[in-house]
């Protein structure tokens, strides 16, 4: 599943250079961003889980490897942003003769990347660096007999990404990006969710 989410990926920003440069479509340049504000959405795996849906004697499980973000950033200079964004990741869910349970975490963050002007890919696009902290949030819910519970939780996390903004048009960009998230533990959580991720973005600028 992963390898197929990276390929596909992969290929679909190959092919968006590839429709960009075979339109003749010029992009308005990298090097104006300044002063230009961005809206984006994020979805990619953390590389550290897995996507899986089991039926068994003792109950049913479905988890999954996810990771989706929506944000908003401003270019406050042409190589350098401000972002921020609220996401989701690693949805779980479990049905066994106990009762139900579910449980997510969801990451609320400010960051900041940079633009340099040296690895321009002429008008096209250009690779980041970035880095971001904020508060992680894990929310779970529980049934067991007539028993209904919830719980929250909260700690300190932060993100580094690299990646590249791929300028398909005077609005749109994507492209892929590599991040790593590092993450204080849960008291009731039974892993860790700190781990690297892999993600398409897509956005639209303005």
């Amino acid at each position: 599943m992963k390898k197929m989410f990276i390929f596909l990926t992969v290929a679909f920003t190959c092919c968006g250079i590839a429709n960009v440069a075979c339109a003749g479509i010029r992009p308005e340049p990298p090097q104006l961003l300044g002063g230009r504000h961005y809206l984006f959405f994020n979805a990619g795996m953390l590389l550290n889980t897995s996507s899986v849906a089991g039926i068994s004697t003792s109950g049913v499980g479905v988890s999954t490897g996810f990771i989706g973000s929506l944000g908003y950033g401003y270019w406050f200079a042409d190589e350098w942003s401000l972002n921020f964004g609220a996401g989701i990741f690693s949805p779980e869910a479990n049905i066994d003769r106990q009762g139900a349970s579910s449980s997510t975490v969801m990451p609320i963050q400010f960051g900041l990347r940079y633009y340099p002007s040296f690895l321009t890919l002429g008008s096209v696009g250009r690779p980041f660096i970035g880095t971001s902290v904020g508060s992680y949030f894990q929310f779970g819910a529980g049934t067991g007999g007539t028993v209904v519970g919830t719980s929250s939780q909260a700690v300190l996390g932060a993100q580094v990404t690299a990646g590249v903004d791929i300028f398909a048009s005077g609005w749109l960009r994507f492209g892929p990006s590599v991040s790593y998230h590092a993450i204080g533990e849960f008291a009731n959580a039974r892993r860790n969710y700190s781990g690297a991720e892999f993600s398409l973005n897509i956005g639209f600028f303005f």
